[in-house]
């Protein structure tokens, strides 16, 4: 940009609940790269009743205190707020991450300003309520532009949110290189998990919660266990308490209760991802999957459902495998084929690497977020 003037942007969110998950993994990317030559990052959340967590951002986030949209009152001072922050600090770009952030800055009417609003969108929104379509669909009158990562996400609010096509674009997520640097470095603790030098891992990277159809992956976890008896099954992820006592039964079954290893929710997935010879996904909606970047960075072939945003990550048959959800016996015979076949392993793990980092490195999404932006200012 030679001597052109720093583009000022702000980075608004909801609150930060999980440093690890996707959209707030994202937002910490760009606070922390964005090049402070070309931009003047700002940072604010509508809410938060703690500190944020370690390395998350190296800015301090202005806080709104936005506690409920039922008080009139509060909604009015925390626009007004909202508008003071744009004004003082020329904002030329606000991003918005997750709803009530989305909606306030459609309420701001920040054009008038001459702020550029961008609404990043990380989900297919498949437990979205009634009040939040009809609030999604109003926020999109305001004509803001939105940021997606996924194509599959761009045809679903084409589809049901008409909203044309050259409004959104398609960025996605990138590898998060720290946390794998960070991995890699990390000797293999197969003993820590109970995995001999002859067992093979079938693992999950996913909480344990609807979405994530943990009853298909177990109920093939069953049929893989009786034809492939050396393989274990680590899953990583926190549980969601209703559901993981729907799935106790299954999981505590003799054919793999004592094959599965269930790690919890790690600030760093890589050390175990390493151990993976084969991934799972059996979501039965997904935007974006980190995991499945994640493997993939790993050179870890995967399995996965053919659901959203995944085939923009696996590519059938060369890759890993894509199959349709709530296919149990499908997806047993697919991480099977994988598991007796070391040379197909390896190389579809080999080129699950290299199209990660043709596809989703750091240097690459950064450099589209940079001219995406300026060219937000620009129109």
């Amino acid at each position: 940009m030679g001597n052109e003037a720093k583009i000022p942007i702000l980075f608004l969110s909801d609150e930060i609940k999980q440093a690890t998950a996707g959209s707030e993994q994202h937002l910490s990317f760009l606070l922390k790269n964005l090049p402070r030559d070309r931009f003047e990052v700002h940072f604010a959340l509508l809410r938060s009743d703690k500190e944020l967590p370690s390395g998350f951002s190296p800015i301090q986030p202005t806080i709104l205190n936005l506690h409920s949209f039922k008080n009139p009152f509060e909604v009015f001072r925390v626009l007004q707020t909202l508008r003071q922050m744009v004004r003082q600090r020329t904002i030329k770009i606000l991003q918005a991450f997750f709803r009530d952030s989305e909606f306030l800055s459609a309420m701001a009417r920040l054009n008038s300003m001459g702020c550029r609003r961008v609404v990043a969108r990380r989900s297919l929104g498949y437990d979205d309520t009634f009040a939040f379509r009809w609030r999604n669909r109003l926020a999109t009158k305001f004509k803001a532009t939105y940021a997606v990562n996924s194509d599959a996400i761009k045809r679903r609010m084409m589809s049901f949110e008409h909203i044309p096509p050259e409004r959104i674009a398609v960025i996605y997520n990138p590898i998060n290189q720290e946390r794998l640097t960070q991995g890699i470095a990390v000797p293999l603790e197969r003993e820590r998990w109970g995995l001999t030098d002859g067992d093979l891992v079938v693992g999950i990277v996913a909480n344990i919660r609807p979405v994530k159809d943990y009853e298909t992956f177990f109920k093939a976890a069953t049929l893989v266990a009786e034809r492939v008896p050396n393989t274990k099954f680590l899953v990583v992820g926190s549980k969601d308490g209703d559901y993981w006592e729907k799935l106790r039964p299954i999981a505590q079954s003799p054919e793999i209760k004592n094959r599965l290893r269930l790690t919890g929710p790690l600030a760093n997935p890589f050390p175990v991802i390493r151990l993976f010879d084969v991934g799972v996904l059996s979501s039965t909606s997904e935007g974006f999957s980190n995991s499945l970047v994640e493997y993939a960075a790993a050179g870890v072939p995967t399995v996965a459902t053919d659901v959203g945003g995944n085939r923009e990550i696996v590519e059938d048959d060369k890759t890993g495998y894509l199959m349709p959800p709530r296919s149990p016996q499908l997806l047993a015979s697919k991480i099977i084929d994988l598991l007796l076949d070391a040379d197909k392993r390896k190389e579809f793990g080999r080129k699950a690497r290299e199209a990660a980092y043709n596809k989703f490195s750091q240097e690459s999404i950064l450099s589209q977020y940079e001219e995406y932006y300026k060219e937000k200012v620009i129109s």
